[in-house]
């Protein structure tokens, strides 16, 4: 094969490729949650959750460092303990079984209840996407 009908071969797959792998990489869902700004006190964080309640706000720790910690990820659950926050973590999904000192819950990652997770007063939630 010559160099022109390398290039030429080359292009042709690059330009039949390129449209596939970015529609592969998109996403047509909407986000289950997403973090706004709103009109309330800069130490609390508006929470949008459009399927399940028009918007939840949650006051900010005083100290600015996380007091109790929401994780629904078990890798997230495994580095919280991992960096030292373990003792702020009060709740897990119920997939996370390690380290054998997180606490047990029936809180899922896969279908996040908000009213539940709201009920247990976090002042940051971990979740994977």
């Amino acid at each position: 094969m010559t160099s022109s009908r390398r290039r030429r071969a080359s292009a042709l797959a690059v330009s039949l490729f390129t449209p596939v792998a970015l529609v592969a990489c998109g996403s047509s869902s909407p986000k289950a949650a997403t973090l706004v700004s709103s009109a309330a006190p800069a130490s609390a964080t508006t929470i949008v959750a459009p399927a399940v309640a028009p918007s939840t706000t949650v006051a900010a720790a005083a100290s600015g460092k996380p007091a109790a910690i929401v994780s629904l990820s078990p890798t997230a659950t495994e580095i919280l303990f991992a960096i030292g926050a373990g003792p702020q973590v009060i709740a897990v999904d119920d997939q996370s079984n390690y380290p054998p000192e997180a606490p047990k819950t029936d809180l899922s990652g896969f279908t996040p209840n908000v009213e539940a997770i709201v009920a247990k007063k976090p002042d940051l939630v971990v979740i994977a996407d």
